[in-house]
């Protein structure tokens, strides 16, 4: 069955894109960060009257690139890792090891953020 739920948010769905100049030709690994968005509309923002705003940023960090999904959605109190965020952290660490992190930051009314730090 096809999602249509992006499809189905119309203008209840705004998306920010802050790319740091020179960063929109950067690599990361192939469907990494489509899992994350799809969670941030399908569990922040479509259950929402109203809609929201799902944000993507990445910037220099170091030698590192820092790269941000967040919504302003419901949020959540209790964190469940399910397939998408589980599987991401599992790429990371077998591409980079040690040299990755993946950090979430929720409450409960105030969004949810996937905050991903990988090699240049």
């Amino acid at each position: 069955m096809r999602d249509n739920t992006i499809a189905l948010l119309g203008e209840r769905l705004r998306i920010v894109r802050a790319i740091a100049p020179g960063l929109e030709t950067v690599q990361v690994p192939a469907l990494l960060l489509q899992p994350l968005v799809e969670n941030a509309v399908r569990h922040g923002i479509a259950p929402t009257i109203e809609g929201g705003t799902l944000t993507i940023e990445a910037k220099p960090a170091g030698d590192m690139l820092w790269i941000s999904i967040a919504d302003n959605g419901k949020g959540a109190g209790a964190i469940r890792e399910g397939v998408g965020l589980g599987n991401a952290r599992l790429r990371l660490r077998h591409l980079y090891g040690e040299r990755q992190s993946l950090e979430i930051d929720t409450a409960p009314g105030e969004g949810f953020r996937v905050i991903i730090l990988v090699p240049q």
